[in-house]
């Protein structure tokens, strides 16, 4: 997400100028802790910041009291999001959910594989969440460019899911957990 050129609207969507990011053993950790929270969702998980220090030592990043604090701030957010709302009365629910499918067309056989961070299901239609831990500028757009590389690969997360279990996707997007924002690629924002 760096090298963006000036004046792009997706431009709050890129680090801040003169920060890298959080690295992606930071991104690593937070997943693994998102992840844990859906998982045990009947209840308020909220991990310690000793165990927020273990993930993020496991990852391989570093769990220093800052680093804690960052962690512990975007799982709040996720906790207190129109998400999570929405997946304490969804089923079922699946987290790190491998998907691949043989995309068609061309000559030569194309397989698109991911790993999608959450998906679940109302009543027949299914939503797709994509965590990113990028660093993002408060006043960030509402859309991202239909080029951008989220867009696709969101864009193909959806298509895929549907292809294979012949189900509709209501909504896929992007959760932002540094912002607590989240931005829908495909569908209308429920939470508008």
């Amino acid at each position: 997400m760096t090298g963006a050129k000036a004046g792009r609207p997706d431009d709050g969507l890129r680090p801040k100028q003169g920060e890298e990011g959080y690295g992606d053993a930071f991104g690593v950790a937070l997943h693994h802790l998102l992840e844990q929270c859906v998982r045990e969702r009947q209840g308020t998980p909220r991990p310690s910041d000793p165990v927020v220090a273990s993930v993020l030592q496991q990852a391989g990043a570093e769990a220093s009291p800052e680093s804690v604090a960052r962690v512990r701030q975007m799982v709040r957010r996720f906790l207190e999001s129109p998400i999570w709302d929405e997946i304490q009365a969804a089923r079922p629910v699946y987290t790190e959910y491998p998907l691949a499918h043989e995309a068609s067309g061309g000559a030569v056989p194309v397989v698109n594989r991911g790993v999608i961070d959450l998906a679940y299901q109302r009543g027949e239609e299914w939503i797709l969440v994509d965590y990113k831990s990028d660093r993002i500028d408060a006043a960030a757009p509402d859309t991202l460019p239909e080029d951008h590389p989220y867009v696709q690969q969101v864009r193909t997360y959806a298509a895929d899911w549907e292809a294979v279990l012949d189900e509709p996707v209501e909504r896929a997007g992007l959760w932002f957990a540094d912002a607590g924002r989240h931005l829908v690629v495909v569908g209308q924002d429920a939470f508008l």
